[in-house]
């Protein structure tokens, strides 16, 4: 039986890529005056979008840059992120 509070997903290739270009410090936010992009190369927006909404990343504090309206953050993993993550490395 789960805790109350997991929610199970699957984890996929794409997912994974997301996770370790996030681990390495390569995925990026930027919040502008029409909204919020996500950005990483190689990585698919949409996949960030699905890992951000999952809370397997956020914003990492302290990391944000940027002139005029353009503000540049740096996205780090969660503890839910890093867990996914090692299991993951682990089976492989």
């Amino acid at each position: 039986m789960r805790a109350p509070g997991q929610v199970r997903f699957h984890v996929t290739p794409a997912l994974k890529r997301a996770l370790r270009a996030t681990n390495e410090q390569k995925a990026f936010r930027s919040y502008g005056p029409h909204g919020t992009v996500i950005t990483c190369d190689g990585v698919s927006p949409r996949v960030l979008w699905v890992a951000l909404g999952q809370r397997l990343i956020e914003d990492e504090p302290g990391t944000s840059s940027g002139s005029g309206d353009i503000i540049r953050c740096r996205l780090r993993l969660t503890q839910a992120g890093h867990a996914v993550l090692n299991d993951r490395r682990a089976r492989a």
